[in-house]
């Protein structure tokens, strides 16, 4: 479904040769949409319009529209974007800051002074709050650290919890006048390292793969090995 900027649903797309929809645990998500272009599909897909999939409360930007033609595949529209969460890639730490307390108190400190309550009410983003995390207890995890001035917002608040191995994201709440909501969460640890929660395993076994690529190659294989080392009035080390 593509949304305007208002949050009013434009169209519905049925009609395409391939879609592709990233949500990522730390990072921004993204998607590709290729479909076959008219005059509609130009005029309906703007940047800065948002893309939503149903069984998600994901919303994903548009920022790149490309119409190309080939012998072989006809002509074809690709229309690539960034999940909500790339907002924050638009904004830089504006002042250098000291972080010290709860990563909630840390991240809401950052997203207040640099998009969300701004003293120039010009960076602000009008729709966009902070909402205290549920899936864990952020009083279990400090932050001790300074930023540096013009730094990116997104880069600061993902490398931070990157470090904490904690999630974030912002999504729309059409409950809520459709605001945009930023918050960290804690998932579910469905790795070997753990012995909680069920594996997840990817395997052809499972069925668990959609696309598999297997390659082998020999064009970088050697069979010998010459180890030089410093000797005596040699200049190599």
């Amino acid at each position: 479904m593509v949304l305007g900027a208002d949050m009013t649903n434009l169209a519905v797309i049925d009609a395409f040769s391939s879609f592709i929809w990233t949500e990522r645990y730390w990072e921004y998500g993204d998607f590709e949409l290729v479909l076959a272009p008219s005059n509609e599909m130009v005029e309906l897909f703007k940047p800065d319009r948002y893309l939503w999939y149903e069984d998600t409360n994901e919303l994903m930007i548009i920022e790149d529209i490309a119409i190309s033609s080939a012998i072989d595949q006809g002509t074809e529209m690709t229309i690539n974007g960034r999940s909500l969460t790339s907002l924050l890639d638009r904004r830089i730490v504006w002042e250098a800051t000291t972080l010290k307390g709860t990563i909630s108190e840390c991240v809401k400190k950052l997203l207040d002074e640099n998009i969300i309550a701004a003293s120039d009410a010009k960076r602000n983003v009008a729709n966009l709050v902070y909402r205290e995390p549920t899936t864990f207890d952020p009083k279990t995890i400090t932050i001790d650290s300074g930023i540096e001035q013009g730094e990116s917002l997104y880069d600061v608040i993902q490398s931070l919890c990157r470090s904490k191995r904690i999630g974030f994201h912002i999504f729309n709440d059409p409950e809520n006048d459709g605001q945009f909501i930023f918050q960290l969460y804690n998932g579910a640890d469905h790795s070997y390292a753990q012995t909680t929660n069920p594996y997840v395993v990817f395997s052809n076994d499972f069925q668990s793969l959609v696309n598999t690529n297997v390659k082998t190659t020999n064009s970088t294989r050697k069979n010998v090995a010459l180890v030089q080392g410093p000797e005596v009035d040699d200049p190599r080390t």
